[in-house]
């Protein structure tokens, strides 16, 4: 959390875009996980949860200077979260 507050704060992005971008993440994420859990097993859910997590990070270290293509991995984010 203290990341995405200084990132808000010190990078001046709206926080309306970033806010709708971890609501809607949540929102889907938490329906695939439910899914995938009953068809692949908590373990192998989580697994796929982290790879999508290091793809995030890896995605905002490179995106992270343009402020509109900073805001897509927000959403892949918050599918893991």
């Amino acid at each position: 959390m203290t990341g995405l507050l200084y990132y808000i704060d010190y990078i001046n992005e709206d926080p309306i875009f970033v806010g709708i971008a971890f609501f809607v993440g949540t929102i889907i994420g938490a329906i695939i996980n439910l899914k995938k859990i009953g068809k692949w097993a908590l373990k192998r859910t989580g697994i796929a949860n982290l790879l999508i997590l290091a793809f995030t990070l890896i995605a905002f270290f490179f995106l992270g200077l343009n402020p509109y293509a900073s805001k897509s991995p927000f959403y892949l984010l918050d599918l893991v979260t």
